[in-house]
């Protein structure tokens, strides 16, 4: 059954606007959420697979404190987009707050910012680019 609490996390996935707004993200794989685990990231909800026997890995997971939801392979297939083989365990993850005291710094850092906005302005020919003022 397709509820609100399904609607909200088809939204946090497929919506950059209100994944922004809620301040969290979904992460599928046994390696990336193993890792946000491990690296100290918060886990919110743990959503697993209500009608399948969960791998000692899931079993596991279900110990960190989180809301857990079970749901059908079914809609669980649908989340994770796949069409065979729903993926055991889903993670809704909270993003870090976007501030730069969070990066180590260490003597030989490089960094690089990239800003996702578009970074040429764009003449009235096509094929010709300008570089906009720093």
């Amino acid at each position: 059954m397709r509820n609100a609490r399904f609607q909200q996390l088809e939204a946090i996935l497929n919506n950059r606007t209100k994944r922004t707004r809620a301040g969290e993200f979904l992460v599928q794989g046994v390696r990336p959420i193993t890792l946000a685990v491990e690296q100290g990231w918060k886990i919110r909800t743990l959503i697993f697979t209500a009608d399948q026997k969960l791998s000692q890995w899931a079993r596991e997971l279900l110990t960190v404190d989180a809301e857990t939801i079970a749901m059908s392979s079914e809609l669980m297939a649908e989340l994770s987009g796949k069409d065979k083989g729903a993926t055991e365990m889903l993670a809704v993850v909270e993003m870090p707050q976007d501030d730069l005291a969070r990066i180590p710094v260490t003597p030989n850092f490089l960094g690089l910012v990239f800003d996702r906005r578009a970074m040429w302005a764009r003449s009235s020919d096509p094929q010709t680019h300008s570089v906009p003022p720093v």
